[in-house]
């Protein structure tokens, strides 16, 4: 189960591509595509381009309930990994 103290990284083997628009982000890699609200975008960067973070380390362009449901969601689509809970 995820938590605030969870340690998420992006999976080794996800070759991942970023896009954002004015109003949209959107994450391509491992079969999917993820595309959330514009105002999420730095917390995606950073997701992206930190190795390995605590869910809680996440900006706080989003609440922590938002922080959880992107973790989950990018955890569902094969594009993070949580590798402590």
């Amino acid at each position: 189960e995820l938590g605030p103290d969870s340690i998420l990284r992006c999976r080794l083997d996800a070759a991942v591509e970023y896009e954002e628009g004015a109003d949209t982000c959107a994450i391509h890699g491992h079969g999917s595509r993820v595309e959330l609200p514009g105002y999420v975008a730095p917390a995606v960067r950073f997701v992206l381009e930190t190795p390995r973070f605590a869910l809680r380390e996440i900006p706080d362009c989003i609440d922590a309930a938002g922080k959880l449901n992107l973790a989950r969601r990018l955890v569902k689509e094969g594009l993070l990994e949580c590798v402590s809970s």
